[in-house]
């Protein structure tokens, strides 16, 4: 719970999955379905890295891309009878 609660705060954290968090969807049916007082989560979590917004590529990088790709393109045909 202690490291669902840090990654939770972090700020390069986006989302925690854990069970545990009273933020989680499933927070409720988990703590009701627990034989433990107080309940249980389990030790499995994950979470999701925010990613810092990408440049946009240039149009010209993204024609010169296709390109390359095209120029190396191989087109095989097999004749069948």
């Amino acid at each position: 719970m202690t490291l669902a609660l840090f990654l939770d705060s972090h700020p390069k954290i986006a989302k925690v999955n854990y069970p545990g968090l009273p933020s989680h969807p499933g927070h409720l049916l988990s703590a009701s379905q627990s034989c433990a007082s107080p309940p249980l989560f389990g030790g499995m979590l994950s979470f999701e890295l925010l990613r810092p917004a990408a440049p946009p590529v240039p149009d010209a990088l993204l024609r010169a891309r296709v390109l390359a790709l095209l120029g190396s393109l191989r087109v095989f045909t097999q004749a069948t009878s």
